[in-house]
């Protein structure tokens, strides 16, 4: 394994007793060291970071945002730059660890466990990724183990992904709702705002804790085929990347994924082409699909219509609502 930076034994979990400081961690050491579930691996100089969370779990249907860190660590350089002790936050009995065997041999065993890592792209910004399955516990000492870590690494975007399913076929785009949480936001970007109540996840409740913290905080989130529970899905995996690109101006080569698609969306065909019933249903779910979208566009051109005629108005007459 390549040299890492970690801090004191007494700073992260009982397996690394053997750790240390060194100078580049030790000026950071103490902002940290009250929170003992994390575990600093190194902390480099970043350049305006974004950090985009995903966890597998009840957010993350047909293990889609999980999917996509997959894919950008395969095309991407990435590097672990922390990680938060799973003992506290899980429940090992429904999340149980993986056993394998390294190239000499020997037992390892991997728990579920939040990752950090930085990922090496062509972009000016940085890019960290948050990655790993739900707490189970713990909420507020998960919520402030990433709230400190966003502090110290200076993160001011924060991006929040998960996936859902929804009665969309296979064959249509799949739409991400795009949402943030300021009001100036969501004019600029053309995206709604976050609800304030809704059933709450431990995404959403990270996202509330992570809100004082940080200047842009955003939730993309996309819909998938309820009749496809299994990953992987390519398709949903280029949406949200497409969202992350298109919000955020970063480049993270999603247009890799097309020769992927469009094998995976061949086998999903070739698999409802066997059944009379399956076939229907795609068919019924298409033609709901497609006169919602038509709905949909008029509203849209609707609103832009008034929005057109009282700015237009306004800029006649001089008059205007701030009075």
């Amino acid at each position: 394994m390549a040299h890492s930076h970690r801090l004191p034994a007494s700073f992260v979990w009982r397996h690394h007793e053997d750790c240390y400081v060194c100078e580049k961690c030790a000026a950071t050491a103490s902002s940290l060291l009250h929170v003992s579930e994390l575990i600093v691996y190194e902390l480099p100089e970043l350049h305006d970071p974004v950090l985009a969370i995903a966890l597998g779990g009840v957010t993350d249907a047909s293990g889609v945002t999980i999917g996509m860190f997959k894919f950008l660590q395969d095309t991407f350089e990435t590097k672990e730059i922390a990680a938060i002790d799973p003992e506290s936050f899980y429940n090992f009995a429904r999340y149980r660890p993986l056993t394998n065997f390294d190239a000499d041999g020997q037992l390892q065993i991997r728990w579920p466990e939040i990752t950090f890592l930085i990922t090496k792209t062509s972009n000016e910004r940085d890019l960290i990724l948050a990655t790993g399955v739900e707490p189970n516990y713990k909420w507020n000492r998960a919520a402030h183990a990433f709230t400190t870590i966003a502090e110290t690494i200076g993160c001011q975007t924060i991006v929040a992904l998960s996936s859902f399913a929804g009665a969309i076929p296979h064959s249509r785009p799949f739409p991400v709702t795009e949402l943030t949480a300021e009001n100036a936001f969501a004019e600029r970007y053309g995206m709604g705002l976050l609800p304030i109540e809704q059933p709450s996840g431990f995404l959403k409740y990270l996202t509330e804790a992570l809100r004082p913290s940080v200047n842009e905080l955003f939730s993309f989130e996309v819909e998938v085929p309820h009749y496809l529970p299994e990953p992987p899905n390519p398709k949903a995996t280029q949406a949200l990347l497409q969202a992350i690109e298109d919000q955020l101006e970063l480049d993270l080569s999603s247009g890799l994924l097309n020769t992927n698609i469009a094998a995976w969306e061949q086998n999903v065909a070739n698999a409802i082409d066997q059944d009379m019933e399956s076939i229907s249903y795609v068919k019924e779910l298409e033609e709901q699909f497609d006169d919602e979208t038509v709905t949909a566009n008029a509203q849209h051109d609707f609103v832009l219509d008034v929005e057109n005629y009282l700015r237009t108005y306004t800029d006649e007459t001089g008059d205007s609502n701030d009075r």
